[in-house]
């Protein structure tokens, strides 16, 4: 499993799991000579965690971050996609010039939803964006994050909303 944090300009993952490295996916796409190929990707994706996965992140700043070459990025994913079983990547809450082609051509896509309605009506804009952009709906994952939320709105308004069936609840608990 290889764990891609691509929320720029700084992504949480690296931080979160108190990882630190230069090799960012901003610096390969300036050092990459020629095409793609799997060894110089490998330089830059960090050895297997002790959770079981690999990482690659995007960047470790701001400044970094505005330097990346997204033209690089979908063949990028291309020379992943064979290369991993799983490849998970956080783009966090934005769609970019950066996230559309990987998401393109991803198998599955995780479409992370909280159960208050200004967020299902806004993840129901996404998804019909989504669909004017051809992604077919049964490549779409949507996840409810917490099962009580601000403005009390149920699973199945959720489902209504968005048309689509809600894949799994992650568990809302008070401390």
């Amino acid at each position: 499993i290889l764990v891609v944090d691509l929320v720029l300009p700084m992504g949480t993952v690296a931080q979160s799991l108190g990882f630190e490295t230069h090799k960012t996916v901003c610096r390969l796409t300036h050092e990459v000579e020629n095409k793609l190929d799997d060894a110089f990707v490998k330089r830059y994706v960090s050895h297997t965690l002790h959770w079981g996965f690999r990482v690659l992140i995007g960047s470790n700043n701001p400044q970094e971050a505005g330097s990346l070459d997204v033209n690089q990025i979908l063949p990028l994913f291309q020379t992943l996609k064979p290369m991993y079983d799983y490849i998970l990547v956080d783009f966090g809450r934005m769609l970019s010039r950066i996230s559309l082609p990987i998401i393109e051509i991803s198998t599955g896509i995780i479409v992370i939803v909280n159960p208050d309605i200004t967020t299902v009506r806004g993840t129901r804009l996404l998804l019909d964006h989504l669909d004017s952009l051809g992604i077919e709906r049964d490549r779409l994952i949507l996840i409810n994050n917490r099962t009580v939320g601000r403005v009390w709105t149920t699973t199945g308004d959720i489902e209504r909303e968005v048309k689509l069936p809600l894949a799994l609840t992650i568990p809302y608990e008070v401390e």
